[in-house]
């Protein structure tokens, strides 16, 4: 017989299981921004790196609207990862800004 502590245990490892597989996602396209961004000249890696993580961010709100996933979830949502890249980008940003003007 199953009792309520067993369908407990069961949404929590699903929960955890998406998130885990969320995560994984998000760090599998970070780290090819990473590598493509490497790729760019010298005093262009940063604002290479904004560009791609700003990118990562649109797209991923883009599937986020067309799957229909709420902002809100008690799970990690498309729209999490593309806060993520936006934080990322915004991060790379500030480089750009100090390679700019030439000062660290």
């Amino acid at each position: 017989m199953l009792h309520r502590t067993d369908f407990d245990n069961r949404e929590t490892t699903d929960r955890d299981g998406h998130n885990r597989d969320r995560l994984t996602r998000f760090g599998i396209v970070a780290a090819l921004a990473l590598a493509l961004g490497t790729t760019a000249q010298t005093g262009m890696i940063a604002s290479t790196l904004d560009t791609l993580f700003s990118i990562a961010a649109i797209i991923s709100a883009l599937f986020a609207i067309l799957r229909g996933e709420a902002p809100t979830d008690d799970r990690l949502t498309l729209w999490d990862q593309a806060l993520a890249f936006v934080l990322l980008a915004g991060v790379a940003s500030l480089f750009v800004a100090h390679a700019a003007t030439g000062s660290v």
